[in-house]
């Protein structure tokens, strides 16, 4: 796992889901720059990956990587190519250590001039860019330089044997190209830009290589490239695109989420049971149902029932933590809890613990599983920490009191 920042590799190095294959030597992480880097090498083991090492083929996953890497703009009309010269301009009030403070307030201008033949001097890119002139009637266009010179030094360090897989937002048709307007920048604590993977893909044919592109959909659109090999050649891997990116994909799984949201606190349990099954136990979707689960559960016949019960660990099993995820540690105690489960409720439960902050909530129910249990000890203890938080919950209080109590008469 690689990124261009050490902050992310020293999260993912103390991530406890992480530890088993960190320990097991399947994962090493590396500091990579894709817009400068020409080798890389791991952290942990100190393995050097370049031209002389790579033995095999390089299998790069760029998910959410292309669209916040260099791009230049071109402008066509008439078969004519005319670069687009961008200036920032902010107010002097929202400049705080030569960085904007509020890029919202950060105005973009552009003007266009003419540009030179052979632009890049570099055959595959310069290619590119004259292919477009010849097919686009007029408008604007995201190059996606970064993105392709990246590609390039990886070409390069795997002696041009490269696979790689990429979703992100972004065009795969020559046609979604035409009469664009001139690119908007989408803030979200960084900033964006639409991918051109159409691009990519000619970058990767010219580079005795092959491209797998998903037909458009609404959101993410997903594609596969290969750099010295055809896809073509590959039957089983050619059969998978076809059904797990062209079939029924993650952008059509994405779309699907949005329906069940809208309809989860009114559809019936069967149906959310078939959808988790659908998703493979998604711990995202599970969490949009799992008010509804508690609410139908002891209301449902036995068998859908034991079905959900019986797959409830693989959402554990799917969950993987980062800051401002929703708790579905929690989420999963609660309803062990409501159905009287409360062993697996105070796994889930203290499972929360090791993720996310103590709440009042989680506490709460954490000691009444606990009471429940005829562990009154432990119920005392947590109800305890709990009042830290809300020091005139009656609820906590009336619970130690009646703790106490049963301390008093089984001792």
């Amino acid at each position: 796992m690689s990124d261009f920042t050490t902050n992310n590799i020293e999260f993912w190095k103390q991530h406890p889901q992480l530890n088993p294959f960190i320990e097991n030597k399947i994962l090493d992480f590396a500091l990579f720059d894709i817009e400068n880097d020409t080798a890389i090498t791991t952290l942990l083991r100190q393995q050097k990956i370049h031209k002389e090492t790579c033995k095999n083929p390089l299998i790069v996953i760029g998910n959410y990587l292309f669209d916040s890497v260099i791009n230049d703009i071109f402008y066509f009309k008439n078969n004519k190519i005319y670069e687009s010269l961008v200036t920032l301009k902010t107010p002097i009030n929202n400049i705080k250590n030569n960085n904007p403070k509020n890029w919202k307030k950060v105005s973009i201008q552009h003007k266009e001039k003419p540009t030179t033949e052979k632009h890049y001097q570099h055959p595959i890119l310069d290619n590119i860019l004259d292919y477009y002139a010849q097919q686009l009637t007029s408008g604007y266009l995201l190059f996606p330089i970064g993105c392709l010179q990246g590609l390039q030094r990886l070409q390069s360090l795997s002696n041009n044997r490269l696979l790689l897989l990429s979703s992100d937002k972004g065009h795969t048709l020559l046609q979604e190209l035409q009469h664009q307007e001139f690119p908007e920048l989408d803030f979200h604590g960084s900033f964006s830009l639409m991918v051109n993977y159409h691009a990519v893909a000619e970058f990767f044919k010219m580079s005795a290589g092959s491209a797998f592109l998903q037909t458009p959909r609404d959101g993410l659109c997903s594609a596969v490239f290969s750099s010295g090999f055809s896809l073509a050649d590959l039957p089983e891997t050619s059969y998978l695109l076809e059904h797990s990116i062209e079939g029924f994909s993650p952008t059509d799984f994405f779309n699907y989420y949005e329906l069940i949201e809208s309809i989860a606190n009114t559809t019936e349990l069967k149906n959310i049971a078939s959808t988790l099954c659908l998703s493979c136990w998604d711990p995202m979707l599970f969490e949009q149902t799992s008010e509804r689960i508690s609410q139908l559960l002891v209301k449902e016949e036995t068998e859908i029932v034991d079905y959900i019960l019986e797959n409830l660990e693989k959402i554990a099993d799917n969950f993987y933590f980062v800051p401002g995820c929703d708790d579905i540690f929690f989420s999963l105690g609660y309803i062990f809890y409501a159905i009287n489960h409360f062993d697996k409720a105070i796994h889930y439960f203290e499972k929360s613990r090791l993720y996310f902050p103590d709440s009042f909530e989680l506490l709460y129910n954490l000691a009444l599983s606990y009471f429940y249990k005829k562990d009154y000890r432990g119920a005392i203890q947590t109800a305890e920490i709990a009042l830290k938080i809300e020091p005139h919950s009656k609820e906590a209080k009336s619970l130690i009191r009646s703790s106490k109590v049963k301390l008093g008469r089984f001792k």
